[in-house]
């Protein structure tokens, strides 16, 4: 008989093997917004269909963000720690050419990589962009996860809006259309969207405010980051 450890790899093993065949049968992921992919699992919802439930990485909720986006016709809000998945800038950035309102409200810290979509998206007359700064110690991070659609929709859940959150990592995601919860989070973006706006007015400049384009002095950008204050501004 094998010993326990070896029983232990064994079953990691074929958990493992059966786990991405799932995955490759249920669709290929490119970072193409235009690519061909099969229709994923949609979640499972309960009978009136106002909440449904998805999880990566059976459920593949990267689809479901991607057809939330799509399905705007008047606005879309983003507040979050993370998006970073090339194709849904793309996507935004069809959306914003049609019209839609995109506002996009990020943490501090990832505003300032070249890699996302907030650098991605650039400047649009339809779009709206605010750097969320977390002004307290302790490593502070804006870490919501949130998508309202027309002001009729929310997705949120534990994922970041990347691949790692909607494809690789164990997350999980609700949507909702019920009025009072949609309200709430709603009312938790235009608190984020104060904070923003307050932050820019106050300490930025170079830049219109709501645009993205401003700048901070070194010692604010510092606090804005780490939560302390830079030792030689303390000195």
């Amino acid at each position: 008989m094998p010993a326990p450890i070896t029983w232990f790899w064994l079953i990691l093993s074929v958990t493992f093997a059966v786990s991405c065949k799932s995955r490759e049968q249920t669709l290929e992921v490119k970072d193409q917004g235009s690519a061909s992919m099969q229709q994923p699992y949609a979640g499972t919802c309960i009978p009136d269909g106002s909440y449904c439930a998805s999880f990566s990485p059976t459920d593949m909720p990267v689809h479901l963000v991607a057809n939330a986006f799509r399905s705007a016709e008047q606005s879309i809000r983003i507040g979050t720690y993370n998006i970073n998945i090339g194709w849904f800038a793309d996507i935004l950035r069809e959306r914003l050419d049609n019209g839609i309102k995109v506002e996009l409200l990020l943490d501090f810290h990832h505003t300032l990589k070249d890699d996302g979509v907030w650098a991605r998206l650039g400047q649009h007359p339809n779009l709206t962009k605010y750097r969320i700064p977390v002004l307290r110690g302790g490593n502070p991070q804006m870490h919501n996860k949130i998508i309202i659609v027309d002001g009729k929709s929310v997705l949120f859940g534990s994922a970041n809006w990347t691949y790692s959150g909607l494809v690789g990592n164990f997350e999980n995601i609700l949507e909702s259309n019920d009025p009072p919860l949609v309200g709430k989070f709603g009312a938790e973006l235009d608190e984020l969207r104060s904070l923003g706006a307050a932050a820019c007015k106050t300490f930025g400049s170079g830049g219109a405010c709501g645009t993205g384009t401003e700048t901070f002095e070194s010692s604010f950008q510092h606090i804005a980051e780490n939560g302390v204050f830079a030792a030689e501004v303390i000195n």
